[in-house]
């Protein structure tokens, strides 16, 4: 339910901008009351915040307006067939059809620990984003306090279980370490992961309440609410992966990849890589194709010469094939 996917490699990404490729420009400064009724469209914005923090997820929602891109295809891709359009645009209407609150406030940062407290997650890094609406009906009438404060100031009932309430954590804005038009690519690929926690077309077959103590159970809502497992081959009994394809962290790299084939003007290998991270952490992930990132991630090194980066972008690209491949053979 919290994404933490670019806070580690933030650093290790900046390099490989530097390494592989330039860097396009980004849109001026949005003003601050359109963006403000732009994200209210779809939900109230609650909670204390910056100018910056609401400017900055505007930014991020109208990015597409602003990239020169290719002309689509009639090719059918992972994202096509997951987003039901091959039109960039359909990523921010996702969003905003499953948000229905927008918080930046750091106090939210709390609350969100104590509900971890109570469902027994674990996290290995400070939260960048989460879907708290999710997480809030999980608790449905365990822990009714926890929901009071938000429902009176959201006007939601967490007894609906589309109720989007998407946690932007400050320290995400004002940390970045990449250009603009990357960052904002990035925010637009997490908002993408947290209205997944939020998707769910069969929320009436699902129990009134929610046995906090169980983590098999929770790994259950997967294939609706994606909500996430222990990654495997990890004892640190921390909820950071998907147990299958089409979950958050493959919406993830599906909007880095959708947006390297189309656009233009953006640094291609960085959003690529980004993409390659999000999809490791898929558990059902071949081993042949985790080898082969890695592999890729390991040959990326400063000084490499045009002839090893022109290789390098060769393998990306096949290995880009072999992950569209497995999404398209193992359909939701």
């Amino acid at each position: 339910m919290k994404h933490t996917l670019v806070n580690s490699t933030f650093k290790f990404f900046s390099v490989l901008l530097l390494i592989l490729c330039g860097c396009a420009s980004s849109p001026e400064k949005s003003n601050v009351e359109i963006a403000k009724k732009y994200l209210q469209k779809s939900g109230v914005i609650f909670g204390s915040y910056k100018d910056s923090d609401v400017t900055s997820v505007y930014d991020a929602l109208t990015i597409i307006d602003h990239l020169k891109l290719r002309p689509e295809t009639n090719h059918e891709t992972a994202f096509s067939i997951f987003f039901k359009s091959s039109d960039l645009s359909v990523i921010n209407k996702y969003i905003q059809s499953h948000t229905k609150a927008w918080s930046f406030d750091p106090e939210i940062l709390n609350t969100i620990q104590s509900m971890d407290r109570q469902l027994n997650i674990k996290h290995d890094s400070e939260i960048d984003a989460a879907n708290i609406g999710l997480m809030l009906w999980l608790l449905g009438t365990e822990k009714p306090e926890l929901q009071t404060t938000i429902s009176k100031q959201t006007n939601l009932n967490f007894q609906e279980v589309k109720n989007g309430v998407i946690f932007i954590n400050p320290n995400m804005i004002s940390n970045r370490s990449e250009t603009k038009l990357i960052e904002d690519i990035q925010m637009l690929s997490t908002l993408a992961h947290e209205a997944t926690h939020s998707a769910c077309e069969k929320s009436d077959k699902l129990p009134i309440k929610f046995d906090k103590s169980s983590k098999s159970e929770l790994a259950n809502f997967d294939k609706c609410f994606s909500v996430h497992v222990e990654c495997k081959n990890s004892n640190s009994k921390i909820l950071g992966c998907d147990s299958g394809p089409w979950g958050a962290y493959t919406v993830n790299y599906l909007v880095f990849s959708e947006i390297a084939q189309r656009c233009t003007m953006c640094s291609l290998p960085i959003l690529y890589l980004k993409s390659f991270e999000a999809i490791l952490k898929v558990n059902s992930l071949p081993k042949k194709i985790e080898d082969d990132i890695h592999e890729i991630f390991n040959e990326i090194v400063p000084g490499i010469t045009a002839k090893e980066r022109g290789e390098i972008m060769f393998k990306i690209g096949y290995t880009n094939e072999k992950i569209q491949h497995y999404l398209k053979s193992n359909l939701p």
